[in-house]
């Protein structure tokens, strides 16, 4: 079997699942804030620990989901769904106002699923701010480019640059302009995607133990600082979904410095084990080992979604007085 072929499999392979759970309501869970958000969280990082790339379209397919939900717009969600909201210079969906509808015209990239879900949630720029649009992938106008994904690492997902060229009609516009960004569930959002960090840490941890354990003294202390950290992410994890449920619409004002908390913990804890695992493994844990090699390459990827300095910025900048 050629590398593109069995590439092709996977990516089938990985398909096929992600449409099982969302058909079989695997992936329903209630929207961040509905009570039982650690449900969520743990579903997305038990997902995580067997497999990034799924883990990915069924966090983009969940959070497409509660995005509607919160919009009010439930009867749009539809099918398998992704979120699509990456802008980039020369990469930008502009949306125009037409008799019955919007024109919409651009390139978004990193569009997960691009081939594979039914509908996406796509950001768009107007003249009156920025705004959601329920996109078709079957409805014509929506065609992928790619050739630019140039590595393994979640290249399961199917992602890549999509062409937008359509006129969809006036409800396909989801909430007002601005929407995207200002909903208290932007933020419960983020925290979901550190969820499947989280655990594709854990899974990684898990298939070292599997597979490469060893026991002398040097490597014991390696793993056993995996153990906490990957106690430690749950921990936070379980924290954030609690605040989340008591205070759903962020009337306290912390769902941003919240999320931005969660993931720099998250993120570091997940460097650090990657970090550890490769003392204990050695080079031929990650030469020879195509399993660990896929899974760590993915959630290396995957970790980078988090914005590093710029949040922790961020995060500085809307600290209260009382915290500095």
């Amino acid at each position: 079997m050629t590398a593109l072929a069995g590439r092709l499999r996977a990516q089938q392979s990985v398909d096929a699942r992600f449409r099982r759970l969302v058909t079989s309501g695997g992936a329903a869970w209630p929207a961040p804030g509905g009570g039982r958000t650690r449900e969520r969280f743990e579903g997305l990082a038990e997902i995580a620990v067997q497999d990034l790339s799924l883990a990915r379209l069924v966090e983009g397919h969940a959070d497409a989901v509660a995005i509607c939900a919160e919009a009010g717009r439930l009867d749009a969600a539809v099918g398998a769904m992704a979120v699509w909201a990456s802008d980039g210079p020369e990469m930008r969906l502009e949306a125009h106002e037409v008799s019955g509808g919007w024109q919409l015209r651009g390139l978004k990239r990193f569009c997960s699923g691009s081939g594979l879900v039914d509908r996406a949630v796509v950001t768009a720029h107007a003249a009156d701010g920025l705004r959601l649009f329920c996109v078709s992938r079957r409805g014509g106008g929506l065609r992928s480019e790619r050739g630019e994904w140039a590595t393994a690492a979640l290249a399961d997902t199917d992602t890549g640059t999509v062409r937008i060229e359509s006129v969809v009609p006036e409800e396909a516009a989801i909430g007002e302009p601005g929407f995207y960004l200002s909903r208290p569930g932007f933020w419960h959002g983020a925290v979901g995607v550190a969820a499947c960090w989280a655990g594709g840490a854990r899974g990684l941890a898990e298939r070292y133990l599997r597979r490469h354990r060893r026991d002398d003294g040097h490597a014991l202390a390696h793993l056993g600082a995996v153990h906490a950290e990957c106690w430690a992410m749950a921990a936070v994890l379980r924290q954030a979904a609690d605040e989340i449920d008591a205070d759903p619409s962020d009337r306290a004002g912390e769902a941003m410095r919240r999320a931005l908390r969660a993931r720099h913990v998250v993120e570091r804890a997940c460097l650090d084990v990657m970090a550890r695992l490769d003392r204990v493994g050695g080079p031929r844990a990650s030469a020879l080992d195509g399993a660990i090699a896929q899974h760590r390459a993915d959630l290396a990827l995957y970790l980078q979604q988090c914005h590093g300095e710029r949040d922790l910025e961020a995060l500085g900048r809307a600290l209260p007085p009382e915290s500095s």
